[in-house]
This record gives C-alpha cells, sequence and structure tokens, in this order.
C-alpha cells in the first residue's frame, strides 16, 4: 500500500477542471496506473482518493492505493511541469503501527446516507443526511464497523449542543452535481462532508481494513479516504482534550462596554480618524448630499481656486 500527495495548481485551467468534476477527477487518478487496478471484492484494498483544501489557499490531492502511482500527467495537466512533483510513501509500516488504545486525529471526507421508504411496499431509496446532527449520528454509526471510537468531550466542558459531546468537527458541506458522460441527460448529485476530530483505536484490523477500503459509499468520487495522524501538541495532556469553548469575548474593560468586533487599535485610530473627517467635510459643506457637494445653482465650491470664501 502507498500513500501519495499531490498538490494542485489552480491558477491552471487544467486543476479547475479536475476539481470541478469528480468524474473526470477519478479518471485521472485510475490513469496513474500502468495497469488499472482490478475491482475490491468485499474489503480488499482499493484506490481511495481524496481532495483536502487548507486555509492557506492550498489544494491538496491525497491517494491510497495498492500499487504506486505515476501522477505525470496530473502535473503536466495541473500542476508545476518544471518544478512540482508528487510524493509517496509506504503506507504498510505505518499500518502496521496502529495499537488499541491509541488517540490519532483524523480526517474523513465522506457521503453520510441512509436508505428511506416513503410508501409501504415500495424499495428503499438512498438519500443524504442534511442536517450536522444527522451527519453526526452517521459517523457514530461507523464507530463498530470502523474498530474505532470518537473521543467524547471531557465532562468540564460546557455543551451548547448535542453535537459538542464528541471532539468532532462537521464541515465543508459540499452539493456537487456532475455527468459521467457528455452525452449523458441525467447528472449525478452528491453530498459530501469533511470529519475533523480524535479517535481511539479499539480494533486494530478492522481500522486497518477502513484505512486501506474506505469508509461508506461515493468512494470513486473522493469520499471514504480515512487519514488519522498522531496528536503531539507541546504541553497537551495525555488524554488529548480540546480547549474550552468561549461562549462570549472577554471584555476589554470592566467599565467599558465590549465591543462587537475585536479590532486592532490601529484600526479603532483609524476609523476615529475618518470619523473626524467626515464631520469637518459636513460643516464645510453647506448642502452634503453623501459623501459629494451639490452646490446651489451659481454657487462655487469653497475649496475652488477662484472662490473669495475660501475657509481658514
Amino acid at each position: 500500500m502507498y500513500l501519495t500527495r499531490f498538490r494542485f495548481n489552480t491558477a491552471r485551467t487544467g486543476a479547475r477542471r479536475l476539481l470541478t468534476s469528480p468524474q473526470s477527477l477519478h479518471a485521472a487518478v485510475m490513469q496513474s496506473f500502468a495497469q488499472v487496478p482490478a475491482q475490491p471484492t468485499g474489503s480488499g484494498p482499493r484506490v481511495l482518493w481524496r481532495v483536502d483544501r487548507s486555509a492557506a489557499a492550498q489544494v491538496m490531492l491525497y491517494i491510497v492505493s495498492p500499487e504506486k502511482p505515476d501522477l505525470t500527467h496530473i502535473v503536466e495537466q495541473a500542476g508545476w511541469p518544471t518544478t512540482g512533483s508528487w510524493d509517496s510513501f509506504a503506507y504498510e509500516p505505518f499500518l502496521q503501527k496502529l495499537q488499541a488504545g491509541d488517540v490519532w486525529t483524523f480526517r474523513l471526507t465522506a457521503n453520510p446516507v441512509h436508505s428511506i421508504r416513503t410508501k409501504d411496499g415500495e424499495q428503499t431509496k438512498r438519500t443524504a443526511h442534511i442536517t450536522t446532527r444527522h451527519q453526526l449520528g452517521w459517523l457514530l454509526k461507523q464507530q463498530e464497523r470502523g474498530g474505532f471510537t470518537v473521543c467524547e468531550q471531557p465532562k468540564e466542558i460546557p455543551r451548547a449542543t448535542s453535537a459538542d459531546d464528541y471532539q468532532v468537527i462537521v464541515r465543508d458541506h459540499r452539493d456537487l452535481e456532475f455527468k459521467r458522460k457528455a452525452t449523458d441527460r441525467n447528472s449525478v448529485k452528491l453530498l459530501t462532508v469533511t470529519y475533523d476530530g480524535r479517535l481511539q483505536v479499539d480494533d486494530p484490523d478492522k481500522l486497518r481494513t477502513v484505512l486501506t477500503a474506505g469508509l461508506g459509499k461515493a468512494k470513486a468520487y473522493g469520499c471514504g479516504l480515512l487519514t488519522v495522524h498522531h496528536f503531539t501538541a507541546k504541553g497537551q495532556s495525555s488524554d488529548h482534550r480540546l480547549p474550552p469553548r468561549r461562549s462570549h469575548p472577554a471584555p476589554a474593560h470592566p467599565h467599558r462596554r465590549t465591543p462587537l468586533l475585536h479590532l486592532p487599535r490601529a484600526l479603532h485610530r483609524a476609523s476615529r480618524r475618518q470619523r473626524h473627517h467626515r464631520r469637518r467635510r459636513r460643516r464645510h459643506h453647506p448642502h452634503p448630499v453623501g459623501n459629494h457637494w451639490h452646490p446651489p445653482p451659481g454657487a462655487r465650491h469653497p475649496y475652488h481656486p477662484s472662490s473669495d470664501e475660501r475657509p481658514r
């Protein structure tokens, strides 16, 4: 097994084309192998991929595959052909380090769905979970199958909703719509969300299976790839607790009203200067309309060079 990482050059047209079509990106990933990987049987290893978007405006592609991929064609279309490349790492040594009781941070982009039946006797229909509460509930139902447990928040941390009981964040809600082929009349509609949090390993063998075979549906379209990373923060306690949330900002001064926005002091000074200049303009402009001065017929602007009534 191999774990591969590649960074997109979002300034290129080819990168934007791949990122807007999961079908095109799936085809590009599968073309990275000299021999097309066979369809997995049961819970065997398969090709998984995921697109991560960071706060630094970096878009990364992660691939887990039984064989080592060659991303030359993706670099030429959507990367930096002369200076960019990709990184591939052997995944098996890492998988063997998993032990029961370990705590890891994880990331998962998934397609949380469930089957419903609107009428008695008709076939069930696969439907996506819409609310954050149900999307979190979908992840919690995968714990036993995946051999892990999502860490709970300490009891001393206040909770606003039931979703705050666990050390996980549900974010990056995306509604995707694309066509498998250009000639298709019907399009594929897909909902994806990203989970960030911490988990505890219960069954290392089951977790290894999930890391190499994926979790949930729509694995061909960038869903199901679960990655874990050892959490080692400086000064963090052994139970890997999240910092407590502050519901309200602390007041800047005990005798002052808490501002709505905590801006740097320089910006506050700049806003005071702007208000001062606006008041001066209003005093010197007898007919202000907005930020412009509209003189009456026959009058001249007080700042006009030919004006004899120039303010001093």
